[in-house]
């Protein structure tokens, strides 16, 4: 089944990019804003092309496809550099992340908040980095001792990090 495709406004296209856009299948291609504009008719008819692939979950609805997948999600492993302001972050609960008070206060504090440092999906510290020339210095202050396994998997986030930025080298320092 193919389920309809909102449009993509004509000022969000780069006027450098016209002959990318032709590329685009038809369902993708930028249209006219005045086709961007639901009325309840045309939400009741995209709302009928795709209710029997939905079912209900909690206060939401899934494709009963996903459904196993949001129940029953993989083990998440590894670290993760999120920097700050990460959608990650932005929740309403974030006394589930931060249970601690004192956690919570180092990643959001009123001005300038750090990234947070995710080992196996859970926040472990706030990590703040600087460039240095063509290097990146990533300073992590953890919320309890790491262990060295956790700081080698740092290492390798960083480099990614850096790299992102570019930067050529990084250099991470524990607090």
């Amino acid at each position: 089944m193919e389920f309809p495709i909102a449009c993509v406004p004509l000022t969000s296209v780069p006027m450098k990019l016209p002959a990318m856009v032709a590329l685009l299948p038809d369902r993708l291609r930028p249209c006219p804003v005045k086709r961007l504009i639901a009325t309840g008719a045309d939400a009741k008819a995209r709302w009928a092309a795709v209710k029997d692939a939905l079912v209900k979950v909690g206060r939401g609805y899934v494709l009963e496809a996903d459904r196993a997948a949001l129940e029953r999600p993989d083990p998440v492993s590894g670290i993760r550099l999120l920097p700050n302001k990460d959608a990650f972050l932005q929740a309403r609960d974030r006394e589930l992340l931060f249970p601690d008070p004192a956690h919570k206060k180092a990643v959001f504090p009123m001005l300038g908040g750090p990234g947070v440092v995710l080992s196996d999906a859970l926040p472990v510290g706030t990590w703040r980095g600087a460039a240095k020339g063509k290097r990146y210095e990533v300073k992590v202050t953890p919320f309890a001792r790491l262990p060295k396994a956790t700081i080698s998997q740092l290492e390798g986030e960083a480099e990614r990090v850096a790299l992102a930025r570019s930067h050529e080298t990084v250099s991470v320092s524990i607090a």
